[in-house]
């Protein structure tokens, strides 16, 4: 598997080469003094914890959600939640995006970003195969934030865009005790770019230089080429490739089946994550779903019941109608945090 990995990186890596240079060619016929080139990616009621306490820890278990808002630091107040919990279901049922927010009192000697990564993949938010959620973790005691971006929203939402989304709506709240007015704010902003992105909003791309017009065929071939062979290699390394908390290389990953699944029962495998830049090690079980059919009743997926697998290592469950678990995303690794 991580040969595998290597080779598709290293892949993508010529294909960077040959884009490289077809966009010397072309800029040598067109004559022009420099070219500017922009991409953006479209994606796309506190509850019980393990332990009693909520604090989690690098070697705590973590706790089970119980909707898109989880106050497990028991700061918000119920109509904090409510409206909390109203915006994330509104921008899940417009943009199939999955914000999860959560507070909690610390998380011990665990880092919050390590923390955040853990709690997103135990709970799978976002989802499968789009992996398109988003976690908005504070750490009360610890006065640490930290927003956790899914791999499909990472082009929407990179590092230094939440970095200045919590410098500005949410930090300064937090600095005043405001804390549901911060999440709120923060929540907003973030819900804000994603519908933008899908929407198509934006500036508009820099306008074609008439000298391109001259370009051979062959030149326009091997650029069209050169773009298609990068981003289909990107986006293979990428969906196979988690990459680690700390250092954010692309990680090595294996899985080994203990338990298959039958018509009967699930099963279970486990899963290492390894980093061959820094060392970093990981595992963690996974239950493999019974092989049964999908089946849904109800009149939507949030209000229905679930039959048959759900999706990577998401949690499900039922609440009288309402929040019934997260679709299996997974982390990109990637995001900001803040003190206050």
């Amino acid at each position: 598997m991580g040969k595998w990995l290597r080779g598709s990186a290293t892949g993508a890596t010529l294909a960077l080469i040959t884009l490289v240079v077809c966009l010397a060619v072309i800029g040598q016929a067109a004559a022009s003094g420099s070219t500017g080139a922009g991409a953006a990616t479209a994606a796309g009621a506190p509850g019980a914890t393990a332990a009693g306490t909520g604090e989690g820890g690098a070697s705590g278990e973590l706790p089970a959600p119980t909707g898109f808002v989880n106050d497990f630091a028991g700061v918000l107040s119920q109509a904090d939640r409510q409206r909390l919990e109203e915006l994330s279901s509104s921008l899940e049922a417009r943009t199939g995006v999955e914000m999860a927010i959560v507070t909690v009192r610390t998380t011990g000697d665990e880092s919050i970003q390590m923390y955040a990564v853990r709690l997103f993949e135990a709970w799978g938010i976002g989802k499968r195969g789009r992996d398109n959620g988003i976690l908005v973790l504070a750490a009360m005691e610890d006065r640490r934030v930290w927003v956790e971006v899914g791999y499909g929203l990472e082009g929407v939402l990179p590092d230094g865009k939440v970095g200045a989304i919590l410098d500005r709506h949410l930090v300064p709240a937090f600095k005043e005790g405001r804390y549901g007015d911060g999440l709120y704010a923060c929540a907003q902003a973030l819900a804000a770019e994603i519908e933008a992105a899908q929407a198509g909003e934006g500036q508009p791309g820099p306008a074609v230089p008439a000298p391109l017009a001259a370009l051979t065929l062959p030149v326009l071939f091997i650029l069209a080429a050169g773009v298609l062979t990068v981003c289909l290699a990107l986006a293979l390394a990428r969906s196979v490739a988690p990459r680690c908390p700390s250092c954010h290389a692309p990680l090595l990953v294996r899985e080994k089946v203990l338990t298959p699944a039958t018509m009967l029962a699930a099963g279970t495998a486990l899963v290492l994550y390894t980093c061959p830049r820094c060392g970093y090690h990981r595992e963690k079980k996974r239950v493999l779903p019974r092989m049964v059919p999908v089946h849904w009743t109800g009149t939507t997926p949030r209000g229905g019941t679930f039959w048959g697998p759900f999706g990577g290592g998401g949690w499900t469950g039922q609440s009288g109608g309402g929040f019934g678990g997260f679709g299996g995303g997974r982390s990109g690794g990637g995001g900001a945090g803040r003190g206050w």
